[in-house]
């Protein structure tokens, strides 16, 4: 039984990309290239198989920036209380004083006389 699938392509020689198909075709090196559908298997497995590859590359790259973000939250998250655990408290009770409804009753003399 035979392992050979057979299709048929068109080339649109109107199309910029189809001329150039074609052209490359017809002008192909007869000694590297056995017949049209070996260039054209030898083609498509190498376009493929570049598209794959820089698909993969781009999500291992954003899975790495995406690990690398991760990391620099969690440490922040970490570090930021230990600095600014006190600061807050310390600027809404220097400026501050809450009414009884809830909302913050700012003292704006600091910005001076008008």
């Amino acid at each position: 039984m035979s392992r050979v699938r057979c299709t048929s392509i068109r080339f649109d020689i109107d199309d910029p990309i189809g001329m150039k198909a074609w052209e490359y075709l017809h002008t192909m090196d007869k000694k590297k290239f056995k017949s049209f559908s070996h260039a054209v298997s030898v083609a498509l497995a190498d376009y493929f198989d570049r598209y794959y590859d820089e698909k993969n590359k781009t999500s291992e790259k954003q899975d790495l920036a995406n690990l690398v973000a991760d990391e620099v939250i969690e440490r922040f998250k970490k570090i930021l209380p230990e600095y600014t655990e006190g600061f807050n408290a310390r600027i809404v009770s220097d400026t501050a004083e809450e009414t009884a409804d809830g909302n913050a009753n700012i003292d704006w003399d600091f910005i001076g006389a008008g």
